[in-house]
């Protein structure tokens, strides 16, 4: 949910390569609808463990395994809060079945037309140098891209200037 951070590209790239791809729920949304299967969206939420246990004593013969089993996705310790993560959640009952083939999920890099992209924004590693950033642009590119490529800012030299004395 958080637009960038250094905490998470140090977390999910740690050898500097990482790719971020900006996108809506909405356009996720109606991607997936196309898709076998259910999917949920949701916004992870961050609890103790103490709360984590609370939340589920008690539960009755009665409830709902499928709510149930999505929501404990969607929950993580406080530890992690940091991450501010949005999950989507992909449930088949036919995928489960000993000897049938996988679901296979994949992202396009657009929908029918270049017109109506599933991602608005691709942003490369901020620690890439500028060959990097451009050969992996051209790549990208190649692919099909047509939406916006750029090399993450987060660690560039702030552009403004300070009057100290008027």
């Amino acid at each position: 949910m958080k637009k960038e951070s250094d905490f998470l590209w140090r977390l999910y790239a740690p050898k500097k390569d990482g790719i971020m791809v900006r996108s809506t729920i909405r356009k996720l949304y109606d991607y997936l609808q196309g898709m076998p299967g259910k999917f949920y969206i949701g916004k992870v939420i961050y609890l103790s463990e103490k709360e984590i246990k609370n939340k589920y004593i008690g539960i009755q013969k009665e409830t709902d395994i499928e709510k149930l089993i999505v929501e404990s996705l969607l929950i993580k310790r406080t530890e992690y809060q940091e991450e501010s993560e949005l999950r989507i959640i992909h449930y088949s009952p036919d995928s489960s079945i000993p000897g049938e083939a996988p679901i296979g999920l994949s992202f396009p890099l657009a929908f029918d037309s270049f017109d109506k992209l599933l991602f608005d924004e691709i942003i490369i590693d901020p620690r890439v140098n500028r060959m990097v950033y451009n050969s992996t642009k051209r790549v990208i590119e190649a692919l099909g891209y047509r939406g916006i490529i750029r090399r993450s800012s987060l660690y560039d030299k702030p552009n403004f200037l300070i009057p100290l004395f008027e």
